[in-house]
């Protein structure tokens, strides 16, 4: 799976060049009720460190 490696890399160059503590990866607006069931399943997914998301 490509987004993986994406986000693993991602971190690597974000480490290397000090921009980690400035980072934050959006997941998803909130939920309403037409998509809840997709909210859900994106919710799992962990690609980059959860101090590094925001769900806005």
């Amino acid at each position: 799976m490509l987004i993986p490696q994406f986000f693993e890399q991602l971190i690597v160059t974000l480490n290397d060049k000090g921009w980690k503590k400035i980072y934050m990866q959006h997941i998803a607006d909130e939920p309403i009720e037409p998509n809840i069931e997709s909210y859900i399943e994106i919710s799992r997914f962990h690609f980059v460190p959860l101090d590094m998301t925001i769900l806005a």
